[in-house]
């Protein structure tokens, strides 16, 4: 169908944003691991305020802006935090926190289609992403006075 194909351009999309990102900056490491974490929360929170524009085709680059910046994050707390984590435990907790997230967007799918809330989870995934940006200032700012 129509929006089956949406879809896979979409998620098309956000693969290559996220394979850029990974070959382009996490791989190199062009960047310490707080300058992604800030980084991977601006790209995250403007990519969801494109995709609140009231053009459709808007929708494509907020989506891969919002990927480009998701794939820059998990590294940087990844490394930020496995110094810390001694046990493994903890480190696989870590390590599967944003596969966690990514199925609980694949369960509220249906939740958006058959109601019509997408701009509802949409405003509430940008508030998510601007408080991730917040507590990165505030890590970037704890590590800067240390």
């Amino acid at each position: 169908t129509a929006i089956s194909q949406q879809v896979a351009w979409l998620l098309g999309l956000s693969a290559v944003a996220a394979l850029i990102a990974q070959f382009g900056v996490v791989r190199p490491q062009r960047l310490t691991p707080v300058a992604l974490l800030l980084s991977a929360g601006v790209l995250m929170s403007g990519g969801l305020a494109i995709m609140l524009s009231e053009q459709l085709w808007l929708f494509y680059p907020g989506c891969a802006v919002l990927s480009f910046g998701a794939a820059l994050a998990t590294p940087a707390y990844q490394l930020l935090l496995n110094d810390k984590l001694a046990d493994g435990a903890g480190a696989g907790w870590l390590a599967t926190s944003h596969t966690l997230g990514y199925g609980l967007c694949a369960l509220l799918v249906p939740l958006v289609s058959k109601t019509g809330v997408a701009i509802a989870l949409i405003m509430a995934a940008l508030f998510a992403t601007i408080l991730f940006t917040i507590v990165s200032v505030f890590i970037w700012h704890y590590r800067t006075i240390k």
